[in-house]
């Protein structure tokens, strides 16, 4: 009798997101296409080739120690550009992102859940968050990393003077 007492507790303590369907592949889909995921993606797509092309740039700069490229460093620059941005372009393909993202929005909402958010982002409410939050957190970032400059790495390096000078004091 015991026993069955405590399984009707353990089954009436269990917490009600356990028990809730997990969101399908379809609504998540949904979801994704009514939240302009594949705009994001081709976005940071972008952004990580501008990135990758600045890089390379730096790289044949400083190789080539400001000598203009001949034209057999310039077929291997183009190839190795073209290698590159080939890479960037099938690795953060949408289809690809996106097979990666359902596991993950699976384990983390419900299907009530992204019902929800499918019928919050068809709002103009829910649009105008689509629309703006990437601009809002491209200039919170701008924000925190200028903040961080002029806060905090003047203190980190007031800490690393401290610190030269306890080790020097220490090695007399």
């Amino acid at each position: 009798m015991n026993f069955i007492r405590i399984c009707l507790a353990l089954f009436l303590l269990m917490p009600v997101a356990a028990i809730a369907a997990p969101a399908s592949d379809a609504s998540i889909k949904q979801l994704m296409e009514i939240s302009e995921t594949r705009n994001l993606v081709d976005s940071m797509a972008g952004q990580v080739k501008s990135q990758m092309n600045a890089a390379v740039t730096g790289f044949i700069e400083q190789n080539l120690a400001g000598k203009p490229a001949n034209p057999a460093q310039k077929r291997a620059i183009d190839n190795m550009t073209k290698k590159l941005a080939d890479l960037i372009g099938s690795e953060l393909a949408y289809e690809k992102v996106e097979a990666k993202f359902l596991p993950v929005y699976r384990e983390t909402f419900t299907e009530e859940e992204v019902v929800g958010m499918i019928a919050f982002y068809k709002t103009p409410t829910g649009q105008a968050v689509i629309h703006k939050m990437p601009v809002l957190m491209q200039k919170t970032m701008a924000m925190q990393q200028e903040s961080f400059m002029q806060n905090v790495v003047p203190k980190m390096q007031e800490i690393q003077r401290q610190f030269v000078d306890e080790m020097q004091k220490a090695s007399k």
